[in-house]
């Protein structure tokens, strides 16, 4: 986990930021394997701390929920986001999951 080349199929998406309040918009996805839907959690509104570090409920297209976080780092010149995402409920409808412990990915926006 940590290396986004041999990890799972996670992307963050930095729909917007704002750097006066420190207000981004993300949405985090999950592309499952053989076949399995993709997974997005829609906008979620976030609010980064000095260290680029925020917490978040979510839910996902699926109708699975639960609490995660996020933080904005970069390694040279390369951004990455590390994702925490713990599920708390399982929809009937299931067949993959957004939960992931420190998974680091690269994310897409501004």
């Amino acid at each position: 986990d940590g290396d986004y080349e041999n990890g799972p199929c996670y992307a963050v998406t930095l729909i917007s930021f704002d750097a006066n309040t420190n207000v981004a918009v993300i949405d985090v996805n999950y592309v499952g394997v053989n076949a399995s839907p993709y997974y997005s959690t829609g906008e979620i509104s976030i609010i980064l701390d000095e260290e680029g570090f925020a917490e978040f409920d979510w839910e996902d297209t699926w109708y699975n929920s639960g609490y995660g976080s996020v933080k904005f780092v970069t390694d040279g010149n390369t951004p990455y986001v590390e994702v925490n995402m713990t599920q708390t409920v399982t929809s009937d409808f299931n067949r993959a999951s957004l939960a992931t412990s420190e998974t680091r990915v690269l994310y897409f926006g501004e």
